[in-house]
């Protein structure tokens, strides 16, 4: 997909950890989330690794960074 191919991973992290869910009645991709499911280390394995299976793209060279800001940022909700 395109989360894939992106300069940063974000939007992929946020695909994994938050899911996809289409509004009411509209057509859509749904994913469920999977907060709580990896741990960070686990997390930044799957994204490296899907990155590097599925595209030709460099590795993300701030995966770990993008992984921890985004568990601060739900911490804080």
């Amino acid at each position: 997909g395109v989360a894939l191919r992106l300069g940063t991973p974000s939007n992929l992290l946020r695909i994994i950890v938050d899911g996809i869910e289409p509004g009411a009645a509209e057509p859509g991709r749904f994913m469920p989330s999977f907060a709580g499911a990896f741990t960070e280390a686990q997390l930044v394995a799957l994204a490296a690794y899907l990155r590097a299976a599925f595209t030709g793209e460099p590795a993300w060279p701030q995966l770990a960074e993008e992984v921890q800001a985004l568990r601060r940022e739900r911490q804080a909700l």
